[in-house]
């Protein structure tokens, strides 16, 4: 089958991690497979696996990557055509329906609308009018998560039984493992417990409250924390690091493309994100054994720890409750095949077989 794949950019955040794993499955499955990516720059550009076409649209938003679209679905012919996020599914229809492409379309949603702009205020009605003038071109909606899917029915009125979960193709077998690398970084030669977390800078994704943990547990246990990732809310972080007295003991590690390293290494993986949609983190700690104290935010975390069976949940927003989730995490003993049979759930196996059989169930029905 020829697949496009439809890509904002190549930043390292998680949408592209998960998206370009996808696309490397599918060809492992022996599908022809072409990227078309709005912004062509970022951190995971070569990543791209070498047998997938890149078609550079060169374009800051969505809705002015039409006419490239347009003329990309006239001459490829594509048979079906995969959109990373809500707002390029929107273009892939339209563009679909002026070049009367008979492609397929399967969106996936990552993100809560009840939580985002994606419903909210003048744009989030024009983006919600136009999902539903377009929603019955578009084959194969899905989310990642069934929280996501219950959410996205709520805002939008499509029904929910149209709606599919597609969990995201984050791991592949071979990353199931637990091996060690203290040289990745100082902090895990310190001899004290090292915490990890990771993730775009962004207020929605809790780093504040966790440094604020760090400072209820300074004078209580040896600790240290690491946080990889970049984002507006850096120089924000620094100063709570730094007002706190912990600068000897946070580091804001900016952007790393080895995060299985880390999280193979590390004696703790801590999410205190607001709202999420299936955090890749979680599923990749789960793969490198790592505790997990993840809040109990929309949507993802308590679907994917089970209820809490494989990690513990705490409120979100909360400081406290996550410093003393921490603490009981850190004294506890974890059973690392547990965490490994777990992770199995979410191998791009099995998320591309998910994939084309969602593809092929539409095309039956047509």
């Amino acid at each position: 089958m020829h697949i496009s794949v439809l890509l904002n950019d190549f930043s390292g955040t998680g949408v592209p991690r998960v998206t370009l794993r996808l696309v490397e499955g599918l060809i492992a499955r022996g599908h022809e497979v072409e990227v078309l990516v709005l912004n062509p720059k970022g951190p995971m550009r070569n990543q791209v696996p070498t047998s997938a076409k890149v078609e550079e649209l060169n374009v800051s938003r969505a809705i002015t990557a039409v006419p490239k679209i347009i003329k990309y679905l006239k001459n490829s012919k594509p048979d079906a055509i995969i959109a990373a996020e809500d707002q390029l599914g929107i273009v892939a229809a339209f563009s679909c329906l002026v070049s009367r492409s008979n492609a397929k379309i399967l969106v996936t949603s990552h993100v809560p609308y009840s939580k985002t702009s994606l419903s909210k205020g003048v744009k989030g009605k024009i983006f919600v009018s136009a999902l539903k003038l377009l929603w019955r071109r578009i084959d194969i909606f899905t989310t990642v998560s069934a929280g996501l899917a219950d959410d996205m029915a709520a805002e939008t009125g499509i029904p929910r039984e149209e709606i599919k979960v597609l969990h995201n193709a984050v791991i592949q077998e071979e990353n199931i493992a637990r091996n060690p690398n203290r040289d990745l970084h100082p902090f895990f030669s310190s001899g004290d417990k090292v915490l990890l977390a990771m993730g775009s800078l962004h207020r929605r994704k809790g780093f504040h409250d966790l440094v604020e943990a760090m400072r209820l547990l300074k004078d209580k246990a040896s600790l240290r924390l690491i946080i990889l990732g970049e984002g507006r809310e850096r120089a924000s972080l620094q100063q709570q690091i730094d007002d706190a007295g912990l600068k000897d003991r946070v580091d804001l590690a900016g952007y790393s493309d080895d995060p299985f390293g880390y999280l193979q290494t590390a004696d703790l993986f801590v999410l205190p994100s607001y709202f999420e949609g299936l955090p890749t983190v979680l599923i990749e700690a789960l793969c490198c054994g790592c505790p997990i104290v993840a809040s109990d935010c929309v949507a993802g975390p308590r679907e994917i720890l089970s209820d809490g069976h494989f990690g513990l949940l705490t409120p979100v927003g909360a400081p406290q409750a996550l410093s003393d989730g921490i603490s009981e995490m850190l004294s506890k003993e974890h059973n690392e095949a547990s965490l490994f049979s777990r992770a199995r759930s979410f191998t791009a196996d099995a998320i591309v077989v998910r994939v084309e059989s969602l593809l092929e169930e539409k095309a039956m029905k047509r």
